[in-house]
């Protein structure tokens, strides 16, 4: 080989080993920009409250946290189609939507200069958003709830079971399967918080109206609170069970089964746990002023007997110590008490939250509670 030849090999294979060190040099650029741009997106992802729980292998169910935008929740509603998306590709694509735009480069990422008071600009709307919907959205430590400010009783309205189990690609009987087992886990830590009663609005009389599969499934969920884990969680915790309402449509089999529970746990004191099926709060009314009247045809009460305390006795909520909520949480972020609790909930704090009941977790309920001891309760009087 001549010298010539041999210089231009060597020559070549200097700019084979030097496009070899340029193309590793890029390859460990691209994958340092790509951990800063994940990094971010994931600081960007946690500040905005978003989470995902992973389901299955197949299906993602996204949880808004409360500080979300309704532009952000909009965009995300919209990627949450797509099953595909990655939690690191549905932030991008929300960030995006939300008017943030991330600037590529070879060796780092390059942001406008308004970008931090943009983001300070949302995280504004964001509260201002979430002060009209509630004041109790907000991150809270346990640590940080007074014990002798925690509530007696708690009222549940169990709501959003059909469309979380929607959401998530599941079928109705699932969604209420994961909001028994839910309620279960709630009353558990509401105990330990040192709430006395909570009770559920598991199934009201209007929910009679529904499609008869679905009620089959409702009616058999009350057994779920009759399997041995359930049981063992009562017995152990010293729960007392009960279950109010009308009765009269459920089947026999069941009310048998419901029999069985209240006696099991009657003597149980300090934990009471209250279960509304076929309950509506006007009958409840009537039913305690149809009482009344039979007990003043037969000369038992007169006229003047009858106040407040002597109805408050005839209600259906008569089974517990504390008749009358100091909260009542509804989830799935509607507003209304839908007739449940008419006359007990007269000077109840209200707590309204936007996630389905299946998503109501733990961080969930101490908003909630915070959000009642900040409250200052007047009962129509001033002090």
């Amino acid at each position: 080989m001549t010298e010539h030849n041999k210089a231009m090999s060597a020559a070549k294979t200097d700019e084979e080993k030097a496009s070899i060190k340029t193309k590793r040099q890029n390859t460990t650029h691209e994958q340092t920009h790509r951990q800063l741009k994940e990094n971010l997106i994931e600081h960007i992802w946690q500040k905005w409250g978003l989470s995902v729980v992973d389901l299955d292998p197949i299906r993602t169910s996204f949880c808004l946290g409360d500080r979300v935008p309704t532009k952000l929740k909009k965009a995300i509603m919209q990627a949450r189609e797509d099953k595909k998306l990655t939690q690191s590709q549905l932030a991008q694509n929300t960030a995006h939507v939300a008017g943030l735009t991330i600037f590529q480069t070879t060796r780092y990422i390059g942001f406008p200069v308004f970008l931090l008071k943009l983001i300070g600009l949302i995280k504004i709307k964001a509260a201002r958003d979430n002060e009209k919907r509630d004041e109790g959205t907000y991150v809270v430590r346990e640590d940080g709830l007074q014990r002798e400010l925690m509530p007696r009783h708690v009222a549940f309205i169990l709501d959003g079971n059909r469309r979380w189990a929607k959401r998530a690609g599941l079928t109705t009987s699932q969604g209420h399967e994961a909001g028994a087992k839910r309620l279960i886990d709630i009353a558990e830590l509401c105990f330990e918080l040192g709430v006395h009663t909570v009770s559920a609005f598991a199934f009201s009389t209007e929910n009679w109206g529904r499609d008869k599969i679905e009620i089959d499934n409702l009616m058999s969920l009350i057994q779920h609170y009759r399997n041995k884990s359930n049981i063992k969680f009562f017995h152990r915790s010293e729960v007392r069970v009960s279950v109010i309402g009308n009765k009269t449509k459920i089947p026999e089999s069941l009310l048998k089964e419901i029999h069985e529970i209240e006696e099991a746990t009657k003597g149980y004191k300090n934990k009471h746990l209250i279960m509304a099926v076929d309950y509506s709060g006007k009958f409840d009314i009537m039913h305690a002023c149809k009482i009344l009247v039979k007990k003043s045809e037969k000369g038992l009460i007169r006229e003047e007997d009858v106040d407040e305390a002597l109805i408050e006795r005839e209600l259906l909520t008569n089974c517990s110590d504390f008749p009358s909520p100091d909260l009542m949480i509804r989830t799935s972020g509607e507003q209304r008490i839908s007739n449940f609790f008419l006359w007990q909930l007269a000077y109840s704090e209200l707590f309204f939250s936007p996630v389905f009941w299946p998503d109501f977790d733990k961080d969930k309920l101490l908003e909630a509670l915070a959000s009642y001891q900040r409250r200052e309760r007047r009962f129509g009087c001033r002090v």
